[in-house]
Protein backbone atom coordinates (compact mmCIF):
# COMPACT_ATOMS: atom_id res chain seq x y z
CA UNK A 1 0.00 0.00 0.00
CA UNK A 2 1.41 3.06 -0.90
CA UNK A 3 1.32 6.35 1.10
CA UNK A 4 -0.19 9.57 -1.42
CA UNK A 5 2.35 12.46 -0.25
CA UNK A 6 3.46 15.36 -2.21
CA UNK A 7 7.02 14.73 -2.84
CA UNK A 8 7.52 18.84 -2.74
CA UNK A 9 6.22 18.48 0.86
CA UNK A 10 8.14 15.28 1.48
CA UNK A 11 11.43 17.64 0.61
CA UNK A 12 10.48 20.43 2.58
CA UNK A 13 9.84 17.41 5.67
CA UNK A 14 13.47 16.47 4.83
CA UNK A 15 14.91 19.70 5.13
CA UNK A 16 13.07 21.02 8.37
CA UNK A 17 14.21 18.05 9.34
CA UNK A 18 17.95 18.83 8.51
CA UNK A 19 17.44 22.31 9.78
CA UNK A 20 16.20 21.53 13.00
CA UNK A 21 19.35 18.93 13.78
CA UNK A 22 21.89 20.86 12.10
CA UNK A 23 23.68 18.15 10.49
CA UNK A 24 25.12 19.58 7.49
CA UNK A 25 26.73 21.54 10.41
CA UNK A 26 27.49 18.97 12.82
CA UNK A 27 29.38 16.87 9.78
CA UNK A 28 31.31 20.05 8.26
CA UNK A 29 32.26 21.15 12.27
CA UNK A 30 33.30 17.25 13.09
CA UNK A 31 35.18 17.23 9.47
CA UNK A 32 37.02 20.25 10.15
CA UNK A 33 37.80 19.67 14.02
CA UNK A 34 39.00 15.86 12.65
CA UNK A 35 40.97 17.38 9.20
CA UNK A 36 42.96 20.19 11.67
CA UNK A 37 44.04 17.78 14.29
CA UNK A 38 45.49 15.83 11.30
CA UNK A 39 46.96 18.84 9.79
CA UNK A 40 48.78 19.95 13.09
CA UNK A 41 49.42 16.53 14.58
CA UNK A 42 52.71 17.85 15.80
CA UNK A 43 50.83 21.33 17.44
CA UNK A 44 47.74 18.97 18.76
CA UNK A 45 47.99 17.84 22.00
CA UNK A 46 46.33 14.57 22.00
CA UNK A 47 44.92 13.69 25.31
CA UNK A 48 42.37 11.64 26.70
CA UNK A 49 39.58 13.77 26.99
CA UNK A 50 39.66 14.16 23.32
CA UNK A 51 40.08 10.48 23.25
CA UNK A 52 36.84 9.56 24.40
CA UNK A 53 35.16 12.72 23.16
CA UNK A 54 36.14 10.97 19.64
CA UNK A 55 34.83 7.58 20.65
CA UNK A 56 32.06 8.74 21.43
CA UNK A 57 31.16 10.55 18.27
CA UNK A 58 32.17 7.44 16.24
CA UNK A 59 29.36 5.23 19.21
CA UNK A 60 26.64 8.04 18.23
CA UNK A 61 27.43 8.02 14.61
CA UNK A 62 27.78 3.90 14.44
CA UNK A 63 24.28 4.25 15.94
CA UNK A 64 22.44 6.69 13.46
CA UNK A 65 24.21 4.81 10.44
CA UNK A 66 22.13 1.29 12.17
CA UNK A 67 19.45 3.20 12.60
CA UNK A 68 19.59 4.30 9.15
CA UNK A 69 20.13 1.07 7.29
CA UNK A 70 16.78 -0.20 9.48
CA UNK A 71 15.08 2.33 7.90
CA UNK A 72 16.02 1.43 4.34
CA UNK A 73 15.75 -2.04 5.07
CA UNK A 74 12.16 -0.77 6.07
CA UNK A 75 11.46 0.84 2.93
CA UNK A 76 12.41 -1.95 0.65
CA UNK A 77 10.24 -3.88 2.45
CA UNK A 78 7.49 -2.28 1.98
CA UNK A 79 8.13 -1.48 -1.46
CA UNK A 80 9.17 -5.02 -2.34
CA UNK A 81 6.02 -6.68 -0.11
CA UNK A 82 3.51 -4.04 0.50
CA UNK A 83 2.76 -5.38 3.50
CA UNK A 84 2.92 -3.39 6.79
CA UNK A 85 6.33 -3.63 8.29
CA UNK A 86 6.37 -4.21 11.77
CA UNK A 87 10.22 -2.45 13.33
CA UNK A 88 9.96 -5.01 16.03
CA UNK A 89 10.61 -7.64 13.32
CA UNK A 90 14.40 -5.88 13.17
CA UNK A 91 14.47 -3.79 16.03
CA UNK A 92 17.08 -6.16 17.60
CA UNK A 93 19.58 -7.00 14.78
CA UNK A 94 23.06 -5.57 15.01
CA UNK A 95 24.69 -3.46 12.87
CA UNK A 96 26.55 -6.42 10.97
CA UNK A 97 22.74 -8.51 11.03
CA UNK A 98 21.32 -5.63 9.34
CA UNK A 99 23.72 -5.10 6.19
CA UNK A 100 23.55 -8.46 5.54
CA UNK A 101 19.40 -8.79 5.67
CA UNK A 102 19.95 -5.53 3.09
CA UNK A 103 22.00 -7.69 0.60
CA UNK A 104 19.20 -10.43 1.18
CA UNK A 105 16.26 -8.78 0.24
CA UNK A 106 18.26 -6.55 -2.66
CA UNK A 107 18.37 -10.05 -4.47
CA UNK A 108 14.63 -8.70 -5.49
CA UNK A 109 15.35 -5.78 -7.19
CA UNK A 110 16.08 -4.54 -10.55
CA UNK A 111 19.15 -2.39 -9.22
CA UNK A 112 21.54 -2.80 -6.07
CA UNK A 113 20.63 -0.55 -2.74
CA UNK A 114 24.85 -0.20 -1.71
CA UNK A 115 27.58 -0.95 -3.94
CA UNK A 116 30.27 -4.11 -3.42
CA UNK A 117 32.19 -1.16 -2.15
CA UNK A 118 29.85 0.42 0.06
CA UNK A 119 28.84 -2.74 1.72
CA UNK A 120 32.55 -3.46 2.08
CA UNK A 121 33.02 -0.27 3.78
CA UNK A 122 29.95 -1.16 5.71
CA UNK A 123 31.49 -4.09 7.44
CA UNK A 124 34.90 -2.89 7.83
CA UNK A 125 33.15 -0.21 9.66
CA UNK A 126 31.48 -2.98 12.12
CA UNK A 127 33.94 -4.39 12.55
CA UNK A 128 36.38 -1.86 13.37
CA UNK A 129 33.22 -0.09 15.62
CA UNK A 130 33.01 -3.38 17.30
CA UNK A 131 37.49 -3.08 17.73
CA UNK A 132 36.91 0.04 18.95
CA UNK A 133 34.63 -0.66 21.70
CA UNK A 134 35.63 -3.50 22.73
CA UNK A 135 39.49 -4.23 22.73
CA UNK A 136 41.17 -0.36 21.33
CA UNK A 137 41.58 0.66 25.42
CA UNK A 138 43.19 -2.23 26.40
CA UNK A 139 46.21 -1.62 24.38
CA UNK A 140 46.93 1.17 26.26
CA UNK A 141 45.34 1.77 29.33
CA UNK A 142 46.95 -0.46 32.02
CA UNK A 143 50.38 1.43 30.78
CA UNK A 144 52.40 4.03 32.97
CA UNK A 145 51.78 7.17 31.67
CA UNK A 146 49.73 5.67 28.89
CA UNK A 147 48.53 9.25 27.75
CA UNK A 148 51.82 9.74 26.80
CA UNK A 149 53.01 6.15 25.33
CA UNK A 150 53.32 5.16 21.90
CA UNK A 151 50.41 2.77 22.38
CA UNK A 152 47.99 5.39 23.18
CA UNK A 153 48.89 7.96 19.77
CA UNK A 154 48.50 4.90 17.63
CA UNK A 155 45.07 4.10 19.21
CA UNK A 156 44.40 7.96 18.99
CA UNK A 157 45.17 8.25 15.35
CA UNK A 158 42.97 5.46 14.74
CA UNK A 159 39.91 6.58 15.94
CA UNK A 160 40.56 10.20 14.77
CA UNK A 161 40.85 8.39 10.68
CA UNK A 162 38.42 6.09 11.90
CA UNK A 163 36.09 9.37 12.90
CA UNK A 164 36.06 10.49 9.36
CA UNK A 165 35.34 7.30 7.39
CA UNK A 166 32.35 7.16 9.98
CA UNK A 167 31.12 10.75 8.80
CA UNK A 168 31.51 9.91 4.92
CA UNK A 169 30.04 6.40 4.54
CA UNK A 170 26.84 8.20 7.10
CA UNK A 171 26.34 10.83 4.70
CA UNK A 172 26.25 8.33 1.31
CA UNK A 173 23.44 6.02 3.82
CA UNK A 174 21.19 8.87 4.88
CA UNK A 175 21.22 10.19 1.14
CA UNK A 176 20.12 6.55 0.36
CA UNK A 177 17.49 6.39 3.42
CA UNK A 178 15.82 9.30 1.74
CA UNK A 179 16.35 8.97 -1.60
CA UNK A 180 14.27 5.44 -0.87
CA UNK A 181 11.89 7.41 1.23
CA UNK A 182 10.91 9.81 -2.05
CA UNK A 183 11.08 6.61 -4.70
CA UNK A 184 8.40 4.91 -2.28
CA UNK A 185 6.01 7.77 -1.25
CA UNK A 186 7.17 6.96 2.41
CA UNK A 187 7.15 9.76 4.32
CA UNK A 188 9.97 10.81 7.13
CA UNK A 189 7.75 10.93 9.84
CA UNK A 190 5.44 7.60 8.73
CA UNK A 191 9.42 5.53 9.14
CA UNK A 192 9.49 7.43 12.64
CA UNK A 193 5.76 5.93 13.28
CA UNK A 194 7.36 2.46 12.70
CA UNK A 195 10.21 3.40 15.07
CA UNK A 196 8.98 4.82 18.35
CA UNK A 197 5.05 3.16 17.65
Amino acid sequence: MAIDIDLNKLDKLIKDHHKKCNQDDVYEYMINKNNKQLDNANEFEIDYDEFKRIVGEIICICQIIELDLKLIYACLYLSIFKKKFKYSSNNNWTLGETITQIENIQKKLPEPVFSKDQYSKLYRITSERNNITHTLVKSFSYLDDFVNSMEFKTAFNRINNFSQQVLNLHKIIQEKRIQLCKENDIPFSFLNKIING
